[in-house]
């Protein structure tokens, strides 16, 4: 089925985790070298980088569903029947969500992975999901086309 919205937004788009991982690889290597595990070391926080480097957030609309991809292990299938409201919004994710990712308890949840903007989906049982995106506006557009 061909796409009605399509954005992928990659974890490591947020430049604070480069600068962290920036400090952390030559951290770890120079705190091993007299231990001889540097070359361990160094293998290990490659390792974590390319990992984290992969993780994506791939968010998909269809004429039956919002789909949610956070790569490489968590998805999400929301039916648009069951979507009541699709609404741009801007929120603060450390103080709302406490940071980014797969954030919230109970009724209200977040699927961010950088940024501040997003998609506040009100579903019909009352449960609220923000999806962070990029371009926020158009995928609200998309999904007010779709809602019934």
């Amino acid at each position: 089925m061909t796409p009605l919205y399509f954005e992928r937004q990659l974890l490591l788009a947020n430049r604070a985790l480069w600068i962290v991982f920036a400090i952390l690889v030559p951290t770890m290597t120079v705190a091993t070298l007299d231990s001889g595990e540097a070359a361990g070391a160094l293998l290990t926080t490659l390792a974590i980088v390319g990992f984290v480097a992969a993780m994506r957030m791939n968010t998909t609309v269809t004429m039956d569903a919002v789909q949610l991809r956070y790569r490489p292990f968590f998805w999400r299938n929301v039916p648009l029947a069951d979507i009541e409201s699709a609404t741009a919004v801007e929120f603060r994710p450390i103080r709302d969500w406490g940071g980014w990712g797969l954030r919230g308890l109970g009724r209200r949840k977040a699927w961010t992975t950088h940024g501040n903007r997003g998609v506040k989906l009100v579903l019909r049982d009352g449960r609220e999901l923000t999806v962070g995106s990029q371009r926020p506006e158009a995928l609200a557009a998309v999904l007010g086309t779709l809602i019934t």
